[in-house]
């Protein structure tokens, strides 16, 4: 009679020993994501910083304006990009052409990306580069991931309720002391979080972006015109506007900021 309840008693010991280390391993690889996912965001957040500095070497060129290397007209050929004709407001994410002297010069500058994006993990971590590069053509510099404003570009009269970006007027450069609150108006922004959810297609539910509303649910790399960069929840920045005949889905914190460089984007 003993030996059978010792036996029994050994199985349930057994049972409840399972369940510890079943428990443990969830709670270490728990951990480990955790840790891989708080050094792809610092990666980000490097780079982001890296991109700000860049820009500010630019400004000091350049009487202190931003990026600009536009024609100030409607549709596509306001510049090119390799053989592409793109419109004005697309210099926010092809800002690398303006500043190729002040990187490595390569049509793809990793301190550009974030290191969690599809082209980052493509052209560095899978050593395609060459053939990336080789497939967009001569002279096609990529983009960035980092995104700057709108108001970079554009006169705060475009962000305001009779903003109309057909109005050509409102295409101008924009200097750093234009900017009103430069440690709340966003200057860059991480748009698409690659390093919180990988290289999801975007539209995917999981994919943590600011253009779709189920992805609006993270904290977004910004760097400010003051030089700082955070991860900013996205429910803490200010709603972005749209003009007349933008995209609204354009119309995202940071970007497309109520009041252009007079605005903030954080309180």
């Amino acid at each position: 009679m003993k030996s059978r309840c010792r036996k029994a008693f050994t199985l349930v010991e057994a049972i409840v020993v399972v369940v510890i280390i079943a428990i443990l391993i969830a709670l270490i690889v728990g951990g480990l994501r955790g840790s891989r996912r708080s050094a792809r965001t610092l990666k980000c957040l490097v780079n982001a910083r890296s991109c700000t500095g860049a820009i500010a070497t630019y400004q000091a060129d350049f009487k202190d304006c931003f990026p600009y290397f536009a024609q100030p007209v409607t549709g596509p050929g306001a510049f090119r990009n390799g053989s592409y004709d793109l419109e004005y407001l697309l210099q926010v994410l092809h800002w690398p052409i303006a500043l190729r002297g002040y990187s490595n010069g390569q049509e793809i500058d990793q301190t550009h990306l974030c290191p969690s994006s599809p082209l980052a993990r493509e052209a560095f971590g899978a050593g395609r580069y060459l053939e990336i590069v080789a497939g967009n053509g001569p002279g096609y510099v990529f983009p960035s991931d980092y995104w700057l404003s709108y108001a970079t570009i554009t006169d705060p009269r475009l962000w305001s309720a009779d903003g109309d970006v057909l109005d050509v007027d409102e295409f101008r450069p924009v200097r750093g002391t234009e900017v009103a609150f430069p440690s709340s108006k966003g200057l860059m922004v991480e748009p698409r979080a690659y390093h919180l959810d990988g290289p999801n297609p975007d539209g995917n539910a999981q994919s943590i972006s600011m253009f779709y509303v189920e992805g609006r649910t993270k904290a977004f790399t910004v760097s400010f015109c003051d030089g700082h960069t955070a991860t900013t929840p996205f429910a803490s920045l200010s709603p972005g506007v749209a003009p007349l005949n933008f995209n609204p889905a354009g119309a995202v914190p940071v970007l497309a900021t109520p009041g252009g460089v007079l605005g903030r984007d954080a309180p």
